[in-house]
């Protein structure tokens, strides 16, 4: 099977996928705003397994995450949040 083609999902469908996101994404942001770094805590430990680790980024870990990130995808994401 490994030449079949993958079904693709109907434009509706991938809507409403993305509207299922969209709220998931904006309860997390909800909480994270109320609640701060414990809320950080838990989707830390629910999405990445890590429990119990610092949160901080280093300015060394801070730079090398902008250099591998398109600017243009920072310039768009910067313009959202201002």
């Amino acid at each position: 099977m490994s030449g079949a083609k993958r079904p693709t999902p109907s434009s509706s469908a991938a809507r409403a996928n993305a509207r299922d996101v969209s709220g998931t994404v904006a309860e997390i942001i909800a909480d994270v705003r109320q609640n701060g770094d414990a809320a950080l805590m838990k989707y830390n430990a629910r999405f990445d397994g890590a429990e119990g680790v610092a949160l901080e980024v280093t300015p060394a870990e801070l730079d090398a995450a902008y250099a591998a990130v398109d600017p243009e995808l920072i310039r768009v994401m910067d313009s959202e949040i201002a």
